[in-house]
């Protein structure tokens, strides 16, 4: 008779887990900052004041959409906490249609 003995399996711990966590915010930080760089650069040129804002907390990524002066500062919060689809369809209005139209009341 042999006994074999099970390998067992390796436990994620959880500093394991939120490192790996950690890391993807990062890419996806990284990845909508390079997107709102190349739309804001195209506000710009069509010297709009608009400009997204994108900033974290933690592990959590906020876009706002903000009015800025000719000093480059923010003078409104426009929309707070847009959704990565609103940003996506928002960057692909702004590329394939030539603008983008802000719905809010005052």
């Amino acid at each position: 008779v042999r006994w074999f003995r099970r390998k067992k399996k390796k436990k994620t711990s959880k500093k394991e887990k939120n490192k790996a966590l950690e890391n993807e915010v990062k890419d996806h930080f990284a990845d909508l900052t390079q997107a709102s760089d190349r739309i804001n650069k195209i506000l710009q040129a069509k010297k709009s004041l608009n400009r997204f804002c994108i900033y974290r907390n933690n592990k959590d990524i906020f876009i706002d959409l903000v009015i800025m002066d000719e000093n480059n500062k923010i003078t409104k919060t426009i929309r707070r906490n847009i959704t990565h689809q609103e940003f996506t369809e928002t960057i692909k209005n702004i590329e394939e249609l030539d603008g983008f139209i802000v719905d809010f009341k005052v």
